[in-house]
């Protein structure tokens, strides 16, 4: 378990939370030696558009802005632990969100689709639940949202997921993640 946190800020409003998966949604995956994969340093990292936008929205709006990702590249020995924690590092100085966690071990609760990523950040900060959000590019992102009882939101078109999770859908579905933002906050205006 890796995390990173910034000392969050106090708001007048009930604490509520965005939580974005990273790879599909904050940027595309790479391809390397014909395979797509996750970036492994600063240097391959490329925003999808409006990423910036898209967080600077709904921090403006009061809510907290989480990253929750699975990293299985350092367990799988594709990926360094230094090379990890330098881009999580990067990415908080570019992003400025509250705070990253990257599950690296697919036999732990945190690593998605178990919920320990999301747990994690609303016990840490009271978190009350039905204000919160997760945006997510796979059936990984949206079932441990489903789990921990906050709002799921799919990005992209196509939403496929294993048998045994069939029953459960996404409570939106947006193009990309400027959208679900946008959605995010005009669901709450009236809210708060």
């Amino acid at each position: 378990m890796i995390h990173i946190l910034r000392n969050p800020s106090s708001s007048t409003h009930p604490r509520r939370a965005v939580f974005f998966d990273r790879d599909g949604v904050i940027n595309p995956l790479i391809k390397v030696d014909g395979v797509y994969t996750s970036p492994k340093n600063p240097s391959q990292f490329k925003f999808f558009p409006q990423v910036f936008q898209a967080i600077a929205m709904v921090q403006m709006n009061g809510f907290m802005t989480f990253i929750v990702t699975n990293q299985p590249g350092v367990m799988e020995g594709t990926q360094t632990l230094e090379e990890l924690n330098e881009l999580t590092t990067v990415l908080m100085d570019w992003l400025q969100v509250d705070g990253i966690y990257n599950a690296i071990d697919k036999n732990k609760p945190d690593y998605k689709p178990g919920n320990g990523m999301l747990e994690h950040f609303i016990n840490k900060f009271d978190l009350v639940r039905e204000n919160c959000y997760i945006i997510g590019d796979r059936w990984k992102d949206i079932v441990p949202g489903h789990t921990s009882g906050i709002n799921t939101i799919f990005v992209g078109e196509t939403y496929d997921t294993p048998k045994e999770y069939e029953h459960i859908k996404p409570d939106c579905t947006c193009s990309d993640v400027y959208d679900a933002c946008n959605y995010i906050v005009e669901t709450n205006y009236e809210r708060f």
